[in-house]
């Protein structure tokens, strides 16, 4: 319904998504594709959706990294500072998601936004052990002199 062409009903939808408290399995394709849309209450929605469903998005870990590197600028400029709407819920979502988000998010580590860098290095404590994998990313990173994640 995220794709609906009624406003109404991608709106109604996207209000009742954080109500939902088991979100199964089979909706995790539709919502990742959601990420996508130029609606940026539709993007917050799938993402706080994929965040409920935990674990069983994590076919939507790479989505959700994709959607992250392509809604932040190349560099970090605190008067366009992106706090919350959907970035918000995209980081909340793949820290969900724990081990398969660990290697889209290490990925992030990458990125030439610090502030993308330093909520990549948040998302990774939040992952815990499995996020181990990354440590060499993690350890590049921090050996940057622009950047303080610690």
């Amino acid at each position: 319904l995220l794709g609906h062409k009624d406003e109404e009903v991608v709106r109604l939808t996207a209000e009742l998504i954080p109500l939902i408290t088991d979100m199964p399995e089979g909706a995790v394709r539709p919502l990742s594709e959601a990420l996508a849309s130029p609606n940026s209450n539709v993007r917050a929605a799938a993402a706080e959706g994929l965040a409920l469903a935990g674990p069983k998005a994590a076919p939507a870990a790479r989505p959700l990294a994709d959607a992250i590197a392509k809604s932040y600028p190349a560099q970090f400029d605190p008067m366009t500072y992106l706090a919350g709407g959907p970035e918000a819920a995209y980081w909340k979502a793949l820290g969900r998601v724990g081990a398969p988000a660990v290697a889209p998010v290490a990925k992030l580590l990458e990125h030439t936004n610090v502030m993308v860098k330093m909520l990549a290095a948040r998302t990774l404590g939040e992952v815990g052990e499995p996020a181990r994998a990354a440590k060499d990313a993690l350890k590049k990173t921090l050996a940057e002199p622009t950047i303080d994640v610690a």
